[in-house]
């Protein structure tokens, strides 16, 4: 009985111990998973894209940036100009001014389109994380400048030469969309192009261009609405440059990590996995390209954020991947969003030009917009959100897209419009444009 008993002691003891390993490293495997190992990195390469530069006497950026850095105009001018150019503050003294002045800068300006295209500068973070893109804005100010100088032509009489001048501006717009930039250059080329349409359109109700012009110009301007080669290779740029972001977050480049932080990244324990992070980022990039030319009804789910309550966090390994991502994914969102409306704005304008053609022709708006078609339009633009023909109210003279919502709720009325500050009406459930002719 004791040589039993002591047997079985042994083999408590031994289990024991066995157990207490398998905890160990049981413990010692969660907290390499939380602190130390990485996963492998995500097979990417169909995410990549070379920049290949284009030589400087066929790419138009060379004069464009010439342009930038004659432009003759002050911070407070700028202010002023938005103001008048989008606040009903016109001030035809203080344009012409603006414009003579600047007026040679224009003339360079549009000499961009006469090049074989339109290249920026390769992208990449510097020593703080940034991107240096100092040229788009004073490419903006160029662009809302030659609008003011179409408006000052079309006071003049010259209605063509303004109408053919925002056209252009429109183009530049487009072609500055796809030259090799990111998603901020993508958006700030679309808001180029909405900004003259929107003067075009306010010149709509005076014109006395005939018919045919404008019936013309309506077709054109479908050339102008979403380039998805251009959006898929700008997704492209936008992941390398975030990609770049996550290896220098790991590797602490334009982070304050403090003593203690530094002494972690030291001894490997990191809250920050590069490859996982890397992972999230192309999961997610890869739908985005996917959903390129989609209207939203057909684009499939992004894949969802990271859980965050805190034991998730914890658990995931990947802290501060996992928060800055699902900062990211909300951007990308709004910026996906915001592609769909610049889209379906140049497919207002279509519709604008070749309704005023129609009402030329006819002496009256049409009951439905199929009577557009084929004389004055190939097809009806789609909405980019449903991917149906964009709406119009006879009864409330206006074009309206479903919206995010994806809900027909009939459009709004000139007086809803009205209400609603002009930035903001795609934050409206039936975003609205009223036909003021």
């Amino acid at each position: 009985m004791t040589i039993e008993k002591e047997t079985i002691d042994k083999i408590r003891s031994w289990v024991r111990w066995i157990l207490l390993g398998l905890i160990v490293l049981l413990l010692l495997g969660f907290f390499l998973h939380i602190f130390v190992l990485d996963s492998i990195p995500p097979s990417d390469a169909a995410l990549r894209v070379s920049y290949v530069p284009i030589p400087a006497s066929k790419n138009g950026f060379t004069v464009m940036r010439q342009a930038a850095a004659a432009l003759k105009q002050k911070s407070n001018d700028f202010t002023q100009l938005y103001d008048r150019l989008y606040k009903d503050e016109w001030d035809a003294a203080y344009m012409s001014k603006l414009v003579k002045e600047n007026d040679q800068t224009i003339i360079l300006f549009l000499q961009a389109l006469d090049y074989e295209r339109i290249q920026t500068p390769e992208l990449v973070r510097d020593k703080n994380n940034e991107v240096s893109q100092p040229y788009l804005s004073s490419l903006r100010r160029l662009a809302q400048l030659t609008s003011v100088k179409a408006q000052l032509l079309f006071d003049q009489g010259k209605e063509q030469e303004a109408f053919d001048l925002l056209r252009n501006v429109i183009q530049l717009g487009h072609r500055l969309q796809a030259a090799d930039g990111d998603e901020i250059q993508y958006l700030v080329g679309g808001g180029i192009k909405v900004g003259a349409l929107e003067r075009l359109e306010a010149m709509l109700k005076k014109t006395t261009l005939p018919a045919e012009y404008l019936t013309g110009l309506a077709r054109k301007l479908g050339s102008y609405r979403m380039n998805t080669k251009a959006v898929i290779n700008t997704l492209k740029v936008d992941y390398h440059l975030q990609c770049q972001l996550v290896d220098n977050w790991a590797a602490g480049k334009g982070l304050d990590l403090g003593v203690a932080g530094k002494a972690a990244v030291k001894c490997g324990i990191r809250f920050y996995k590069p490859n996982r992070t890397k992972r999230l980022y192309a999961e997610l990039y890869r739908a985005l390209i996917q959903n390129v030319g989609k209207p939203l009804t057909a684009a499939k789910p992004l894949p969802p954020p990271p859980k965050r309550d805190l034991w998730s966090l914890f658990k995931q390994g990947n802290i501060g991947g996992d928060m800055s991502f699902f900062m990211f994914r909300w951007i990308m969102v709004k910026c996906q969003l915001t592609r769909c409306a610049h889209s379906n704005r140049m497919a207002v304008g279509q519709l604008m030009l070749a309704l005023k053609a129609y009402k030329l022709k006819n002496g009256e708006l049409p009951k439905e917009l199929k009577a557009l078609v084929p004389d004055y339009l190939p097809e009806l633009p789609k909405d980019a959100f449903d991917g149906k023909p964009l709406r119009y109210s006879y009864e409330n003279k206006v074009i309206y897209t479903v919206g995010e919502d994806l809900k027909d709720d009939g459009g709004m009325t000139h007086e809803e419009i009205e209400k609603v500050k002009k930035r903001r009406i795609w934050d409206e459930a039936d975003p609205s444009f009223p036909i003021k002719f």
